[in-house]
């Protein structure tokens, strides 16, 4: 990972600073998974939030295939911090070019306060977004009740 980073110009301390932030973010150690033309990763942002493209954390097709099926655990499974807490989310895509390697791990649980959210869902720490698509848009999914 701080290999990925310095590639794109961080100097060795930049990189170890944000490898260290990232691998906090997992509850497992991110393995390194080369991707293909067929692979599609998937973000879900709070509606009307606008969009990060520079975001680490995206999600599998197969993964998130779930969680468009069933909103309500998107929070939750996904750690997100109070204010990505949303009654709809919008869902982004992006497509690997040759080359592209993510490092997969479990979302970490995490707590603001005494706001605690569990994790477990399944993140793909994308490093260098050169070698993706730009992210389009995909759709909409909203929380039950909405």
């Amino acid at each position: 990972m701080v290999r990925a980073l310095e590639a794109q110009g961080l100097s060795t301390d930049e990189a170890v600073a944000k490898v260290t932030d990232l691998i906090s973010t997992g509850s497992t150690p991110p393995i390194a998974t080369p991707l293909d033309s067929t692979d599609t990763l998937i973000k879900f942002v709070p509606q009307g939030a606008g969009f990060n493209p520079d975001s680490a954390f995206w999600s599998t097709q197969e993964q998130a295939s779930f969680y468009m099926k069933n909103p309500s655990q998107i929070p939750n499974d996904f750690g997100l911090p109070l204010q990505s807490n949303a009654s709809a989310y919008d869902v982004y895509a992006r497509n690997p070019i040759d080359g592209a390697v993510v490092f997969q791990s479990d979302v970490a649980p995490t707590q603001q306060g005494t706001f605690i959210q569990s994790g477990g869902a399944g993140q793909s720490l994308m490093l260098n977004g050169n070698y993706f698509t730009p992210p389009y848009k995909i759709g909409t999914v909203y929380l039950p009740g909405h």
